[in-house]
């Protein structure tokens, strides 16, 4: 789910705190291996006359099993070094931060967090040998007996040749999801980040989605379908960013970043590509009035945030997009979590 970012409470200086404002944070992952799965369709196995996949549904159903029974274990645990052995890149950092950050959850948050759900209705993504390390899943999050409304998309990538770990997983997919293309061998065709697909490339996603804060996508975000729900929250959010310190003096202002992991994974869907691909921006709040001062939320001050006249957040976050031949790309859901601020 799509998190704005983290409230701040304007002060005046020499003055008591204001009331406590709302801190937005993500779900957390946990899961119950003996929930049932819905049948689900994937690559064939190898045969003498097929083109031998990365891995079999068989054992990317076990990826997927030992994936969620370590995490539930780790998330009990708040153990980062567990979840460490199931999770990478961008995701491993998400879930690092929702630990750091756990002293500000809810009672309700937590048990949420906590609370056992499993993926189900699998359909794995899998590429030939010799073509990617890594594979994508379709699939819905399932909780006390109750299938998510949307589905998500993950990836579990061997980067290290060492065992596969969840890299990428964007939940509520919203609208239609474009089916994976698959040869006869029913096999899926990664794509390179830089390989363009009508007016974007998958790598070039991030920089344009972003800039749908930092200007209302008047530069890069040109090339975003602005009617999609994401594309629509990220513009309301620009439009909206001056409300945030209220009419009292401040303003806030929205910088994209460098994610800290690049990755990219794209495959074949449709008529074009779908990818999944990294965010990062910075907001900078700042008073515009020197008898102000901006006082850190809870969880702004975890990373080190002083009261002062400016509060500067930095945000990472995934994003699943849809590259079509013709048109601008479509973002069709993504979240984001704060890993720093100061």
């Amino acid at each position: 789910m799509p998190a704005r970012p983290s409230p701040t409470r304007l002060l005046r200086i020499g003055t008591a705190a204001a009331a406590a404002g709302l801190v937005l944070v993500l779900g957390g992952c946990s899961s119950d291996p003996s929930t049932p799965r819905a049948p689900h369709t994937s690559a064939p196995a190898p045969s003498p006359t097929h083109t031998r996949p990365l891995l079999t549904v068989q054992q990317a159903d076990q990826i997927v099993d030992r994936y969620q029974q370590v995490n539930t274990v780790a998330n009990a645990r708040q153990d980062a070094t567990l979840l460490g052995t199931v999770e990478a890149g961008s995701t491993f950092e998400l879930s690092r931060a929702d630990y750091k950050q756990w002293s500000t959850f809810s009672a309700k948050e937590k048990k949420e967090y906590l609370e056992p759900w499993s993926y189900t209705q699998r359909t794995y993504y899998i590429p030939a040998q010799g073509k990617a390390t890594w594979f994508m899943m379709r699939a819905h999050t399932t909780a006390q007996g109750k299938p998510s409304k949307n589905p998500s998309l993950a990836v579990f990538d061997n980067t290290d040749g060492k065992g596969f770990k969840l890299v990428f997983s964007v939940h509520g997919i919203e609208g239609k999801l474009p089916a994976a293309l698959r040869g006869r061998d029913g096999l899926v065709t990664p794509v390179p980040a830089t390989a363009t697909s009508g007016s974007l490339a998958p790598r070039d996603v991030t920089a344009s989605f972003e800039d749908l804060y930092a200007t209302g996508g008047q530069q890069e975000g040109t090339r975003i379908d602005r009617t999609t729900p994401s594309a629509k929250t990220a513009l309301k959010i620009y439009k909206e960013r001056n409300k945030e310190l209220g009419p009292k003096g401040g303003r806030t202002r929205y910088f994209a970043a460098k994610p800290t992991h690049p990755e990219v994974y794209a495959l074949k869907a449709g008529d074009g590509v779908l990818a999944l691909v990294p965010l990062a921006h910075t907001s900078e709040l700042m008073v515009t009035n020197s008898g102000l001062q901006i006082s850190p939320s809870k969880v702004e001050k975890l990373y080190g945030a002083k009261t002062g006249p400016i509060v500067t957040d930095v945000f990472h976050g995934q994003a699943a997009a849809y590259l079509p031949v013709r048109g601008n790309a479509r973002v069709l859901g993504f979240t984001y979590s704060v890993v720093d601020a100061h």
